[in-house]
């Protein structure tokens, strides 16, 4: 399964190299123009904060807080990274869930985007009456959907968790919100 994985966000990351070329033929005349009176931004003006917040009450309580940070390669390919926490609240206990990542976020069209992920959550494990924590490796795989201009938008993105580990907090579709900067 790890091998699918690895060989699937290799895969991934690939079609973006080849999709983001753009040749001179792809610009316009007038685009050529602009392309070589336009300034050069600075490299904070390409960065993308954001992320999301979930809460969830019921038989299972989950309250997550994940920041991500990004860097726009070009306008339509975002590769960044992110923290994550999350408290999870169950019939057998409750925990608190830690840990970080890396996602490569891709604009297909318009306001549609495909996104990868990959978590190393650290979570308190019950086994046989004992609690330990241990590492849990999460692939998440979708796409979604994104409204707003270029200061600020709101996105719905809908993720599969490829890997499946058994103590992934994490149930397919994985269903996310949230807010970019």
């Amino acid at each position: 399964m790890r091998r699918f994985f690895l060989l699937s966000m290799a895969i991934f990351y690939a079609s973006f190299n080849i999709l983001s070329q753009k040749t001179d033929d792809d610009y316009s005349d007038e685009d050529k123009k602009n392309k070589t009176n336009k300034p050069k931004s600075s490299w904070t003006e390409k960065l993308s904060l954001g992320g999301n917040f979930s809460v969830s009450f019921g038989t299972i309580t989950l309250l997550q807080v994940a920041p991500q940070i990004g860097y726009r390669v070009t306008e339509r390919f975002i590769p960044g990274v992110g923290l994550n926490y999350i408290y999870y609240d169950d019939i057998f206990g409750s925990t608190s869930i830690y840990g970080g990542g890396v996602f490569m976020r891709y604009l297909i069209a318009a306001n549609f985007f495909a996104h990868a992920e990959y978590e190393l959550l650290n979570r308190e494990i019950w086994e046989f009456n004992e609690t330990s924590r241990r590492w849990i490796p999460i692939g998440l795989i979708g796409g979604g959907y994104r409204t707003g201009g270029d200061g600020i938008s709101f996105a719905i993105t809908v993720l599969f968790d490829v890997i499946q580990d058994p103590w992934s907090p994490y149930q397919n579709p994985v269903i996310r919100g949230g807010f970019f900067f």
